[in-house]
C-alpha cells in the first residue's frame, strides 16, 4: 500500500479511517440507548465510500480506462457496491445489528483491499473491451450481494436464535422483522444467483473472442483457479436456490450453505491475490509468458 502515489495513498487511508471509526460506532450503537449513533454510522460509511469513488476517479485517469480488471480495484468497487447496498437498504431498516453488521464488514472488505493494494500499471487493450467491462461489473456486483446475504442470513438466525431464548429486548427494536430479513436474504440470493451467471458468461464471452484465443489458450483459460472458483460459487448458490424452491432445506440449513459460499468466495479472492492466471492482462505478465512473435523481413 505504502507504494501508492502520495495522492492515493492519502485518500485511501482516509477511506479506511472513516471505515474504521464506522465500525466503531457500529460497536456503541449496539449498546443501551445506542440508537442515537445511527445517523453518525451512516454518515461515516458514506464519508469512506465517498474517498472510495473519488481514488477511483483518480486511477481512472491515470490508467485513462475505466478501472475494473486489476484485483485492487476490483476490491473497491466491490466495497463501493457493499456500501451502496447497505444505504439503500438501510433507509428501510433502521435496527442497530443491521448497521453494525454492515459496518463490520465494510471494514473487513477495507483490509482485504489493503492486502492487495498496488500502484497502476499500463493498461492492457483487453481491459477496455466491452465484454471485460461487464464481466468485472457483473462478479463485483454478484460478490456483494453474496456479502450482503451472508450478512443479512446471520442477522436472522441472532434474531431467531434470542426469540427462542424469549431475550425479546435484544430483539425488538434492534433487530429487523424476520419476515422482512428473510425476504431481503432470498432477493440478494437470487440477485447473486443472476449477476454471477451474467460475470460467468461474459467472461466465456471474452474467451471465445479470437484475440483473446490467440493469447490466451481456451484451455488454459478454463483452467484458471480463479475461473473454476467462481463457477464453483455459482453453482452452489444454485444449488443452495433449488433446494429452497424444492423445499429441500430450511432457511437455517440454506443460511449456513451462503457462509460457506462467502468462504469459497473469499478464498478465490486469496487465490487471486496469490497465483497468476488467465485473468493477469498486465503487459509485463502476457510477455513474460507469450513467446515473441516473429516479424516478416
Amino acid at each position: 500500500m505504502l507504494q501508492l502515489p502520495i495522492e492515493e495513498l492519502v485518500i485511501f487511508l482516509l477511506a479506511i479511517v472513516f471505515g474504521l471509526a464506522a465500525a466503531i460506532v457500529g460497536v456503541l450503537q449496539l449498546r443501551e440507548q445506542g440508537q442515537k449513533y445511527q445517523p453518525h454510522l451512516t454518515h461515516l460509511i458514506s464519508g469512506s465510500l465517498l474517498f472510495l469513488a473519488v481514488f477511483l476517479v483518480f486511477r481512472a485517469a491515470s490508467l485513462e480506462k475505466i478501472p475494473l480488471t486489476s484485483l485492487f480495484e476490483s476490491m473497491i468497487v466491490l466495497t463501493l457496491v457493499f456500501g451502496l447496498t447497505y444505504i439503500l437498504f438501510g433507509l428501510l431498516i433502521q435496527q442497530g445489528w443491521f448497521g453494525s453488521v454492515m459496518s463490520w464488514i465494510i471494514l473487513f472488505l477495507l483490509i482485504l483491499t489493503t492486502l492487495v493494494a498496488e500502484p497502476a500499471s499500463e493498461s492492457h487493450e483487453m481491459e477496455s473491451r466491452p465484454w471485460a467491462i461487464a464481466h468485472g461489473l457483473a462478479m463485483a456486483l454478484g460478490s456483494a450481494m453474496i456479502l450482503f446475504a451472508a450478512a443479512v442470513a446471520y442477522i436472522y438466525l441472532l434474531g431467531q436464535r434470542r426469540l427462542k431464548q424469549k431475550e425479546f429486548a435484544k430483539v425488538f427494536g434492534m433487530v429487523p422483522n424476520l419476515q422482512r430479513l428473510q425476504n431481503m436474504y432470498l432477493f440478494a440470493l437470487r440477485a447473486s444467483f443472476v449477476l454471477l451467471g451474467l460475470g460467468l458468461f461474459s467472461g466465456i464471452g471474452m474467451a471465445a473472442l479470437p484475440s483473446v484465443r490467440q493469447e490466451i489458450p481456451v484451455q488454459e483459460w478454463i483452467t484458471d483457479p480463479r475461473i473454476l472458483g467462481s463457477a464453483g460459487v455459482w453453482v452452489l448458490v444454485a444449488l443452495t436456490l433449488l433446494g429452497r424452491h424444492l423445499h429441500l432445506l430450511k432457511l437455517k440449513t440454506t443460511a449456513y450453505l451462503t457462509f460457506l459460499t462467502l468462504l469459497l468466495l473469499l478464498v478465490g479472492f486469496a487465490s487471486r491475490a496469490i497465483f497468476q492466471g488467465a485473468h493477469e492482462f498486465s503487459p509485463s505478465a502476457t510477455s513474460s509468458e507469450a513467446p515473441p512473435k516473429q516479424t516478416q523481413p
